[in-house]
């Protein structure tokens, strides 16, 4: 039996500018299962059947009308964030601008070897994780990743995690695990930085999740083009030949 689960999602994972970001929590197993009822019985409480970021942030679907209430949309937001706070034992974000990627992809055969934007940020997320429980004296081989079912790359993911010796990710859908509604928001609010091209990615966020980032450990980064060159560097993946014309 695993000892952590972590779960994560994306946002942003369309090749489209400005970035790729995946984001999500680190849970003990304990914790996970009591956050599971606490988060289904507080989306009960206002009708939900699960949450979806951006339909409540335009208000549609599930949310229709709820542009009118704002003491109950901060009421929900503000509870979700409570029951995270007190359930996680670490929140990890990463994101690859788009523009950087492509720009190294087209010196490096970095898609052919590591995947697409969302394979490589997932994997880097994968690599934070496994850091960040050797530094905290956690087990990191008995570690369970979960992702969102039909993710663009998750066939890369898989290929390169199974390669490092690392454990199979799990492809779930996301409105059956609160877990992974819960890193929706997170990618969410990350993403949201980027396309308002704001230095730091966190300042327009909601204020509750300010408070969540605040108050548990998180490991939050950017990789960007020096970053990612690294990267090929480590792991001697080639460059592309010149491409001329014969004459």
């Amino acid at each position: 039996m695993s000892v952590l689960k972590v779960f994560f999602d994306e946002s942003g994972n369309n090749g489209q500018p400005p970035a790729t970001v995946v984001s999500g929590f680190v849970f003990a197993a304990d914790k996970w299962v009591k956050f599971e009822s606490e988060w289904k019985k507080r989306l009960q409480e206002d009708g939900l059947d699960y949450f979806h970021m951006v339909d409540f942030a335009q208000s549609v679907k599930q949310f229709d009308g709820w542009e009118r209430d704002e003491e109950r949309r901060r009421g929900l937001m503000g509870s979700l964030i409570d029951i995270v706070s007190r359930s996680v034992e670490c929140a990890v974000s990463n994101a690859i601008r788009v523009d950087a990627f492509n720009e190294v992809n087209s010196k490096y055969c970095l898609e052919e070897s590591l995947g697409p934007q969302y394979a490589l940020c997932a994997r880097i997320c994968v690599d934070i994780v496994r850091k960040w429980t050797e530094t905290s004296q956690l087990p990191w081989q008995e570690t369970e990743y979960f992702f969102e079912h039909g993710a663009t790359g998750a066939g890369k993911l898989i290929e390169t995690m199974e390669r490092d010796d690392l454990p199979k990710p799990i492809f779930l859908k996301k409105r059956e695990l609160g877990a992974l509604q819960a890193a929706d928001i997170l990618a969410y609010e990350n993403l949201k930085g980027f396309k308002q091209e704001k230095e730091n990615d966190w300042d327009t966020a909601r204020k509750p999740i300010k408070m969540l980032l605040a108050r548990i450990p998180n490991v939050i980064s950017r990789t960007e083009q020096d970053g990612l060159e690294e990267i090929c560097a480590e792991l001697h993946i080639p460059q592309r030949l010149p491409f001329s014309f014969s004459t």
